[in-house]
């Protein structure tokens, strides 16, 4: 089903500023064992890829999709000027809080927007540019890193995270998010699927031939329907990978500078933590060396760096 601009933009805003979405604010001291390990190692990944930009004191960094201000808390103790945006409200509220904490209020100013729109900033006004998990939500990625690459001044940095739909850990979690990841992968799916039978044959490029049969009995049998959610809101997330990233990038007209990834994982059953972490220490070190460094496209997350070039 088709979602026109408006419909995403308003969905998107609503869903962000539900009752519950304070939740996201805990992710990063969550009690689930993965999701902790994921947000923080994807977190000083991203850190670590701005350090090594060996900016001056007083840089002035940009995260698009800020969230709960996690990562730009980070970034003001190290010394740089952080701009956020984002478009739910009540997380914004924990992000001005949370840098407040920890530097004076000079450092960081955070607006509420939505990256689907003009970027409330003047041109060449950033030293960097980052987005981390949030670009599944953009309906017109193209301009998203047009306004991007406005803001950024000349010779500046874009850092994307994403969540990667190649990762190995996605096979694994289940049968049905196994065969979802072989269509992902055979027809080059542009959306997420929810994880069921039907959604895998529906929704996706299949539905060209299966679609026909989405209100018959046989595919409204439970079995079918495992993994479908009924949502308040009607999202369309975007799925990326590294070759996807590099080429909207290069569709904005930035430069690759280079590629990395985020949590190797086999499967994200509790059960298989202690094997992720030692899965995800043995890929560190090997994607490391320059001939291996292709296997960074296995992981979780996405991490991709570009410049912008006159």
């Amino acid at each position: 089903m088709a979602i026109d601009r408006d419909v995403q933009m308003e969905n998107v805003k609503g869903w962000w500023n539900t009752e519950n979405i304070l939740a996201w604010d805990k992710h990063y001291d969550s009690s689930d064992q993965h999701v902790a390990y994921y947000v923080n190692s994807r977190q000083q990944k991203v850190i670590n890829h701005v350090q090594k930009f060996n900016l001056p004191q007083g840089s002035r960094v940009l995260e698009l999709g800020c969230g709960a201000g996690h990562t730009a808390a980070k970034l003001c103790e190290l010394g740089y000027k952080v701009s956020g945006l984002d478009v739910s409200e009540k997380l914004l509220v924990c992000a001005k809080q949370r840098c407040k904490n920890v530097v004076s209020e000079d450092l960081f100013d955070f607006r509420c927007g939505n990256l689907d729109e003009r970027l409330p900033y003047e041109d060449e006004s950033f030293d960097v540019v980052i987005a981390v998990g949030v670009l599944q939500y953009v309906y017109d990625i193209n301009f998203c890193l047009t306004e991007a690459r406005r803001v950024l001044k000349k010779g500046g940095r874009i850092l994307l995270a994403q969540r990667n739909c190649s990762g190995m850990g996605l096979a694994f979690n289940s049968f049905r998010e196994f065969i979802r990841s072989g269509v992902y992968f055979i027809c080059y799916e542009e959306n997420e699927l929810f994880p069921a039978f039907k959604s895998i044959l529906c929704d996706s490029r299949l539905g060209i031939i299966f679609g026909r049969f989405r209100n018959t009995s046989f595919f409204n049998l439970p079995f079918m329907t495992k993994g479908i959610t009924k949502k308040s809101y009607t999202l369309k997330k975007r799925l990326y990978s590294y070759m996807r990233l590099r080429k909207v990038l290069k569709n904005a007209l930035f430069q690759m500078v280079s590629c990395d990834g985020a949590y190797y994982c086999i499967s994200e059953k509790v059960n298989n933590f202690t094997l992720n972490r030692n899965v995800d220490g043995f890929f560190n070190k090997i994607t490391k060396v320059s001939f291996l460094g292709f296997l960074c496209c296995l992981a979780k997350t996405a991490i991709v760096c570009a410049q912008k070039k006159d």
